[in-house]
């Protein structure tokens, strides 16, 4: 008698306290840090890669974003003074550009140099498959 009240208790237990695990190699679950922003001319090291100088070749734009769409976003002056420069209004911003940088699963230290001065420089840890984005 107990053992009938007991059976499905278990059986619930098991359920519940089960973990999933899924290994994939797809292309889409690759494990890599994404960065944005002005990285054009910078420097990259990090244990799967090293970069010496970003050119554009290394770069993707995000095709889903409008160049005439405002967006909030404090410029500085500089930053205002070369947009009007380039014929471009402060409060509209351009594609955004990014540089995805695969990494193993773990801690990975990634470190980026901006005219040989330190502006990043972290110990990152990512699951299987996670990608994560960071901006500069």
């Amino acid at each position: 008698m107990l053992l009938k009240y007991l059976t499905p208790i278990f059986c619930i237990f098991l359920v519940c306290c089960g973990s999933f695990s899924q290994i994939s190699t797809e292309a889409k679950e690759q494990t890599a840090i994404i960065f944005e922003g002005d990285l054009k001319g910078i420097r990259l090291e990090s244990k799967l890669v090293s970069i010496s100088k970003v050119k554009s070749s290394d770069l993707f734009k995000d095709e889903s974003i409008n160049s005439k769409i405002k967006v909030k976003k404090v410029f500085t002056k500089k930053q205002i003074e070369k947009r009007i420069k380039d014929g471009l209004s402060p409060e509209y911003m351009k594609k955004i550009e990014f540089l995805k940088v695969p990494c193993e699963k773990g801690y990975n230290e990634i470190v980026i140099y901006r005219h040989d001065k330190k502006i990043f420089d972290e110990k990152i840890y990512l699951s299987s498959g996670q990608t994560r984005r960071i901006r500069l």
